[in-house]
C-alpha cells in the first residue's frame, strides 16, 4: 500500500458514509420532524411533522419500543432553549432520517452567530451578551473554513483576545469576546456556529436506551458530546453502583466539530473536554459502524470509567464492534480505560473490570492532533488509539485488525494494561503510516514502556510488536 492509496481510500470512504442511506426496520409508530413543521402537530406524518428537537424530547413519553423518530434530510435542527442535556433517548427507539439530500444536521446553539448583535469594543474585539452560562467550547466560521482559539482562565495569562480568531468566554459576566481583524463578525462570515456545552443525545439513570438505534444523523458544532452516556450511578449514599446498558447501535452518522468546553465547574475549571460518542461505565453489545468522526477536540469514541464501586459488580465492556469508520483530525480516535479504586483512591490490583470480546477493525484513523484540538495544552498526547498508564485495562479477545493508522502528531498507538502484558489487545494486519521523527507504537504493561519504529515494530521477537504490520512512508 502507498500513501496515495491511503488518500484515495479515505476520500472514497468519506463519500460512502456521507451518501449512506439509513437501514430502517420500523415495527412501531413513526414520528417525523422537519424544519417547516410545527411543535403543536402530532408528528405522525411528514405533513404534520414536529419542528424541533425540543418537541421530540417533550413528547418522549409517547415513544415505545419499536417506534422511530425521523428527521428530514437537508434540514438544520437547533435547540429552542440552551441547556446541558439534549435529547433524552428512549429504549428500543430508532432515531434516523427521511427524505433526500444531506443527513439532518443537529447543532448545539439556538441561532446562527451572524444573526447576533456584535458590539465593537475596540482593538479588533467584538462582543455579544449571552443569556446563559453554558461554556463556549468552539466557534466555527463558514462551516469549516476557520475556527476560534479559546482563551482559558488559569491557563492563559492574558484573557483579552489579541490575535485574529482568539476568543474568551466570560461565563460569570455572560459575555463572549472575539478578536476579528477583518471587521464585524456578522459581516465577515456567512455562518458562525457557536459550540456551547451541550450533549446532543444523552441518557439518564432512569432511562437507559437499551436496544436504541441512531442511523443517518449528523451531529455538529457542540462544545460537549455528540452522544454521551453515563452508565454508572452515584446514589445519595455516596457509593457507586453499575447498571450499564445493552444493545445499542450507531451507524451511517457524522460527528464533526465536537467538544472544547470546560469540564466540571465551568467557573473554575481549566480542563477542556468533549467527545463524539462517550460511554462512562459499562456496556454490552455496542456496534458503531460506517460513521465519520472529524474534528473532535478530545476523543471521537471513548469507553471509560475509574472510581470506587460500592458493590461487587464490575464495570465491563463486552461484545463491542467498531468497524468501517473514518476518523480524521481528532485528538484520539478510540480512547479506552477502566480502573477500580479502593476507598483510599488506590488502584486495586485485581478486579473484574475489563474489555471482553471487543473488535476494532477495517477503520481508517488519520491526522490525529492536527485538527482544532491542537490548541490543547497537552500537545504530547495525540494518538489514533489511546489508553493511559496506570489503568488496569484487563482484556480478553480484544482485537485490533486490518485498520489504517495514518499520521499522528505524537504516537500512532499508545495503549496500557497495568494488570499485565497478557491483557494487552492483539494487533493484526494493520497499516501504519507515520513521519520518521514521530512515534509509532508505545505499549505500557506495568513495566518500562516499549517503543517501536518502522524498523523494529515488525520484529516477532520484540515485546508487543506486530509481525503482520504494513508500514508506509507519507509523502507530505
Amino acid at each position: 500500500m502507498t500513501f496515495l492509496e491511503i488518500e484515495h481510500k479515505s476520500r472514497a470512504l468519506r463519500e460512502k458514509i456521507r451518501n449512506a442511506k439509513p437501514e430502517l426496520d420500523i415495527k412501531g409508530t413513526t414520528y417525523y420532524v422537519s424544519a417547516d413543521g410545527d411543535d403543536n402537530n402530532d408528528g405522525l406524518s411528514p405533513e404534520t411533522a414536529w419542528k424541533s428537537i425540543d418537541a421530540v424530547d417533550n413528547n418522549s413519553d409517547k415513544l415505545n419500543v419499536g417506534d422511530a423518530v425521523l428527521f428530514r434530510c437537508g434540514d438544520i435542527f437547533r435547540p429552542l432553549k440552551l441547556r446541558r442535556r439534549g435529547l433524552l433517548m428512549k429504549p428500543g427507539v430508532t432515531y434516523s432520517s427521511f427524505g433526500e439530500g444531506a443527513k439532518p444536521d443537529l447543532r448545539a446553539y439556538n441561532v446562527d452567530g451572524t444573526t447576533l448583535d456584535w458590539k465593537y469594543e475596540g482593538n479588533n474585539i467584538y462582543s455579544i451578551t449571552l443569556d446563559h452560562q453554558f461554556d463556549i467550547g468552539n466557534i466555527i466560521f463558514d462551516g469549516d473554513k476557520e475556527w476560534g482559539y479559546k482563551l482559558v482562565k488559569g491557563q492563559d495569562e492574558n484573557l483579552t483576545p489579541q490575535l485574529d480568531l482568539e476568543y474568551y468566554h466570560d461565563i460569570v459576566g455572560y459575555k463572549l469576546y472575539l478578536c476579528s481583524e477583518k471587521g464585524n463578525p456578522k459581516e465577515r462570515w456567512n455562518t458562525i456556529d457557536i459550540g456551547s456545552l451541550y450533549n446532543m443525545f444523552s441518557a439518564s439513570d432512569e432511562c437507559r436506551p437499551t436496544g436504541a438505534v441512531v442511523d443517518g444523523i449528523a451531529f455538529r458544532y457542540t462544545g460537549g458530546f455528540g452522544i454521551g452516556f453515563g452508565t454508572v450511578d452515584y446514589p445519595v449514599s455516596g457509593g457507586i453502583y453499575n447498571y450499564g446498558f445493552t444493545d445499542f447501535t450507531v451507524r451511517n452518522c457524522e460527528f464533526e466539530w465536537i467538544g472544547g468546553s470546560l469540564q466540571g465547574d465551568v467557573t473554575k475549571s481549566t480542563i477542556r473536554f468533549g467527545n463524539g460518542f462517550e460511554i462512562w461505565g459499562g456496556c454490552d453489545n455496542l456496534k458503531v459502524y460506517n460513521c465519520y468522526f472529524n474534528q473532535c477536540y478530545d476523543a471521537a469514541l471513548t469507553q471509560q470509567f475509574n472510581g470506587c464501586m460500592s458493590n461487587d459488580i464490575p464495570v465491563t465492556v463486552t461484545n463491542c464492534v467498531f468497524s468501517g469508520n473514518l476518523f480524521e483530525n481528532n485528538t484520539y480516535d478510540y480512547e479506552y480505560f477502566l480502573t477500580e479504586f479502593d476507598e483510599n483512591r488506590k488502584h486495586k490490583a485485581d478486579t473484574g473490570f475489563g474489555f471482553y470480546d471487543v473488535v476494532f477493525e477495517n477503520n481508517i484513523c488519520r491526522k490525529n492532533g492536527y485538527g482544532f484540538g491542537n490548541q490543547r495544552p497537552d500537545r504530547y498526547t495525540p494518538s489514533c488509539l489511546k489508553s493511559w498508564a496506570g489503568h488496569q485495562n484487563k482484556s480478553k479477545n480484544f482485537v485490533i485488525r486490518n485498520n489504517i493508522f495514518d499520521r499522528a502528531d505524537y504516537l500512532l498507538i499508545q495503549i496500557a494494561a497495568a494488570a499485565g502484558e497478557k491483557y494487552l489487545p492483539t494487533l493484526d494486519g494493520n497499516v501504519y503510516c507515520q513521519y520518521e521523527k514521530k512515534g509509532w507504537i508505545h505499549a505500557i504493561n506495568g513495566k518500562p514502556a516499549s517503543t517501536f519504529d518502522r524498523d523494529t515494530m515488525k520484529c516477532p521477537t520484540a515485546n508487543y510488536a506486530e509481525e503482520n504490520a504494513i508500514t508506509v512512508k507519507p509523502t507530505r
